[in-house]
């Protein structure tokens, strides 16, 4: 394209014919004079003679107001920048017009049969130019129509260059004039609208030659022709028709449209039907109703732990949905990351015929939502799948950040609506409010039909005792039962072989939970694998809520049942500590329950998912982290164990479990802490009854500390006096005396006193 911009003398001069590193550019839009003669030409321009003539009038305006606007110095006018004896160029300005009103950087539409009257200033005598300008012949022509469209900004003036309104401003008196919808004039992409609508955008608009009917709608329906003069307006049209027939795919689909029939429904969904669907009746229900509810707002959720089987509930929905409602267009979309929205995105804008979509400057996504939202009349329903990444799904937590996220790219319809699965409660709740519907643990009998219909030999589940125990043991976690059914039928092994696997040394447990199946109902990207599928969860966590990952991986060291919330790391912040336990509750990683330190006293107490525990500590291990977070746990166990007084009896019952979780990991073994927390374990085995333990640990003790410590060092002979007094409440005076012997000299008092061996030596 050329363009023009004046000199250092103030005179016009066209550029040379621009193909890229095009500048900012103003551009007019305006109607040709009845008289040719008046409009200033290519050669008028070149040899000087066209500021003689009317048409200068105009140019000049648009030079004025460009270097009004930020300084633009370059503009372009369809009379005088188009060398229109030359047709090749003829040729390309025609198919490119739509693109170089649409590239301006302003569009100024110079009315001439719109005056304001002598001293008119801008809008405040509306009044007597308002009939002018619904009757200006502007709005009669064929090419201004896409004048009017394709600029990101239009600005109207008069004949004495005053301004009356952009398109936004005078959008209501253009939709009379025009019967072009709102939503057009504020810069909707015409590709979103159908055929037939655009079509009947044209009537009542006339072209000076008959064929330009056709070619002033090039850019509107988003072909391209080469023009032939001389063909006639009907040929034009058919070729034009032919073109668009093609864009969109198939003539069926576009008759379709052009006579304003209801075009097929699209189903974009990437699974065909799995086994048979089990349980969820109610949850599947209430589904339908809230989708189906015209008075509901659009969105639904369904939240629940990784494996659970919301993208299975998701998939039983649409099938069914399918069947029920045949003219339902239905999407399905996997929400992981950015990446995968936008490739299906472009899939689903695809299928629709969305005109434009595969071009290389098309913003794919903005199309599907304008499309669903304001030109489609069909009822849809999208499935956001795995939405779980709180940085791609909810706002940003810089509010200066301006950027969109891909919530600004959901459509927005009454017939139109959206679910969500999810593994974050914050997503669920951004995105759908309290439209939720939070999964819970299976029934075992429903667990129990899984199994059955998962195994190849469903006579393998026949005894009830072993597949109860099983399916306890996997928690009745959906994901886990159709692994652990896969495993079997690929090895033919009963069950019991694989429950006493299970029961293996935890690395062995994690190896079996591992392994990958093919599931046709998940992606083949996603780790299948239960012992997996959490890591990216996991991740998203340690990212974006680094205390929730701190609790998590000191919980992973702890038993996984009444975690105290005093054995966990200490957050400064009363809200970080709410949010962080409020991120792991969300993720459904831990409950919260409620028990009691001591009568006046109440502890905080948290359960963790028992797959879940095993998942953590393997994530861990794999960073390296692992040992130095058992460390980490039993210094504050060790640090906080209370003494044997009956007082604390109620603390370090709740603590035991935990103590000896972390005393048995072979990472902590060779910790002068550990013995330290084995012995305040067997004082309080002592003071309840249970003298075998105590035994067992203050013998451990020992043990350690005559390999460790001199003989005679405090902690030493401490240690000979408890495991002293712990085989003499066992009975086992014999060996109470001998250890006690070894705590002297403090054992003297004990003989001369003519007293029973005890501890003297006790804290």
């Amino acid at each position: 394209m050329r363009l023009l911009k004046a000199g250092s003398d103030g005179t016009l001069r066209l550029t040379k014919n621009l193909s890229k590193n095009i500048p900012r550019y103003a551009i007019l839009s305006h109607t040709w004079s009845t008289n040719d003669e008046d409009e200033v030409t290519f050669a008028d321009l070149n040899d000087g003679s066209g500021k003689n003539k009317d048409g200068y009038v105009k140019i000049h305006f648009c030079w004025t107001q460009a270097q009004k606007d930020n300084n633009i110095q370059h503009f372009w006018v369809d009379t005088c920048c188009i060398d229109k004896s030359n047709r090749p160029e003829l040729d390309e300005a025609i198919v490119s017009m739509f693109r170089w009103y649409r590239d301006a950087e302003k569009c100024y539409v110079y009315l001439s049969d719109v005056s304001v009257g002598v001293g008119g200033r801008h809008r405040s005598s509306e009044a007597t130019w308002e009939s002018d300008f619904r009757n200006s012949r502007w709005f009669t022509r064929g090419w201004t129509l896409q004048e009017l469209l394709a600029p990101k900004s239009v600005d109207f003036f008069s004949r004495e260059g005053t301004w009356l309104g952009n398109r936004c401003t005078l959008e209501r008196p253009i939709h009379e004039i025009t019967g072009i919808p709102i939503m057009a004039l504020r810069g909707v992409a015409v590709a979103n609208f159908s055929v037939p609508e655009r079509m009947r955008w044209t009537t009542k608009r006339n072209t000076t030659r008959p064929e330009d009917k056709a070619y002033c709608l090039l850019g509107i329906f988003g072909v391209f022709l080469s023009p032939i003069y001389g063909e006639g307006e009907q040929h034009a049209f058919l070729r034009l028709q032919d073109e668009i027939d093609r864009r969109l795919g198939s003539r069926a689909n576009a008759e379709q449209l052009l006579h304003g029939q209801r075009p097929s429904p699209v189903w974009h969904v990437p699974f065909d039907r799995p086994l048979e669907f089990v349980g969820r009746a109610n949850e599947l229900n209430r589904l339908k109703r809230q989708i189906c509810d015209p008075s509901s707002h659009g969105m639904v959720s369904i939240l629940g732990l990784g494996g659970m089987g919301k993208s299975r509930l998701a998939l039983e929905l649409v099938l069914q949905l399918r069947s029920e409602h045949l003219h339902w267009s239905i999407f399905w979309i996997e929400a992981t990351d950015q990446l995968t929205f936008e490739r299906d995105i472009l899939e689903i804008g695809k299928k629709l015929g969305i005109p434009e979509i595969e071009d290389d400057k098309a913003d794919v996504k903005m199309l599907v939502k304008q499309w669903l939202s304001n030109v489609t009349r069909d009822s849809w329903l999208l499935v956001l799948d795995n939405a779980d990444d709180e940085a791609v799904w909810t706002k940003r937590s810089n509010p200066t950040d301006r950027k969109s996220t891909l919530v600004d790219c959901l459509p927005r319809s009454t017939h139109g609506s959206i679910l969500i699965t999810t593994r974050s409660r914050s997503v669920a709740i951004y995105l759908a409010g309290k439209e939720m519907i939070e999964l819970s643990t299976m029934s075992p009998d429903e667990a129990r039909t899984i199994l059955t219909n998962t195994l190849e030999k469903p006579e393998m589940a026949a005894d009830e005792n072993l597949t109860s125990v099983l399916l306890e043991k996997l928690t009745y976690l959906p994901l886990a039962i159709i692994q652990a059914a896969s495993y079997i039928n690929m090895t033919q092994d009963p069950l019991e072989t694989y429950l006493e696997l299970l029961f293996e040394p935890e690395e062995e447990v994690i190896k079996l939970l591992s392994e990958d199946f093919g599931d046709r109902s998940r992606y083949s990207t996603a780790q299948n694998a239960v012992a997996m599928t959490w890591l990216v969860s996991f991740n998203q966590i340690r990212q974006h809520h680094p205390f929730a990952a701190d609790l998590l991986s000191s919980m992973a060291c702890l038993h996984e049942k009444n975690i105290p919330r005093s054995l966990l790391p200490a957050i400064s912040l009363k809200k970080d500590a709410i949010d962080a336990f409020a991120t792991l509750k969300g993720y459904s990683f831990v409950t919260r329950q409620t028990g009691e330190k001591d009568r006046q006293i109440h502890e905080e107490l948290y359960e963790m998912h028992q797959l879940v525990h095993l998942a953590v500590r393997n994530w861990l291990r794999t960073q390296g982290t692992l040992g130095d977070w058992m460390k980490a746990s039993l210094s504050r166990v060790t640090e906080l164990f209370p003494t044997r007084d009956h007082k604390h009896r109620g603390v370090w019952t709740l603590y035991l479990p935990h103590a000896q979780r972390l005393c048995g990991d072979e990472k902590v073994e060779d910790s002068s802490e550990r013995y330290q927390l084995l012995e305040k374990m067997g004082l309080c085995f002592i003071v309840d009854g249970k003298y075998d333990e105590a035994v067992k640990m203050h013998s451990a003790v020992v043990e350690w500390r005559e390999k460790n410590l001199e003989p005679l060092q405090e902690l030493t002979l401490s240690g000979y006096n408890n495991l002293g007094e712990a085989l003499n409440w066992k009975g086992d005076f014999f060996s109470a005396e001998k250890y006690l012997e070894k705590a002297f000299p403090r054992l003297t008092e004990i003989k001369a006193g003519g007293r029973r061996p005890s501890s003297c030596l006790c804290k």
